[in-house]
């Protein structure tokens, strides 16, 4: 199955397949052009919620009697049915945004895959050399990772895939937790504040849920 248009008539966009629910998937994808979806050899325009929010249908060419769908410009998850061979769209929102400012680093850990980030780049740990702490950039992001990034505008936006069993995992000297830790739990540790890497106290510590932090022992 695949969406077929928005810039490409040839090749179109192949869609995941979700057997546990029958559907085929396509989170997070930008549209700003004419599309329609493409199932073996079957063509559709059929819609599921086909009163959406700014949609509409046009002819492909004047008196042919073929239309294609059009949306308001935007980034929407497509939710392709196989046994009705329509399709459910709703529009893609950020799993999570963060505000920072822009040249900072800071964390994130999330229990979904995380698809696309815009405002930032993501990075794991490779190493140590020395007493400085080196980053390889992350392309393929996992749920339950932990990782740095680096924000180029001011709000972040993670834009997720569908929730999974992951749990708060570790690389290298990086934790990731899903929840907020606070004062003794973190007491030892490393975290991220104020584009530094600072220790963490018995008290007066804390980091919210969806970062990470680095275990103080791996560190030194």
């Amino acid at each position: 199955c695949y969406l077929m248009g928005n810039g490409d008539w040839v090749n179109g966009v192949e869609m995941e397949y979700d057997s546990e629910n029958g559907q085929y998937i396509l989170l997070c994808h930008h549209i700003y052009d004419q599309f329609k979806f493409k199932y073996g050899d079957e063509w559709t325009t059929e819609v599921e919620n086909y009163e959406f929010p700014g949609i509409d249908w046009v002819e492909s060419e004047p008196g042919s009697g073929l239309y294609n769908i059009t949306l308001p410009e935007g980034d929407y998850n497509f939710y392709f049915k196989k046994d009705s061979k329509k399709v459910y769209i709703e529009v893609s929102n950020p799993a999570l945004s963060r505000t920072v400012p822009v040249g900072y680093y800071a964390t994130v850990c999330l229990s979904q895959n995380i698809i696309k980030v815009v405002g930032a780049t993501l990075f794991e740990v490779a190493g140590k050399d020395g007493d400085k702490v080196i980053f390889d950039e992350v392309l393929t992001p996992v749920a339950g990772m932990p990782y740095i990034f680096l924000a180029e505008e001011n709000t972040i936006s993670f834009y997720c895939g569908i929730e999974t069993a992951a749990t708060p995992g570790d690389h290298k000297s990086l934790h990731g937790t899903f929840e907020d830790m606070a004062d003794a739990e973190l007491d030892g540790m490393y975290m991220v504040q104020n584009n530094k890497i600072v220790k963490c106290a018995a008290t007066g510590c804390n980091i919210p849920a969806n970062r990470a932090y680095f275990n103080g022992t791996e560190l030194e």
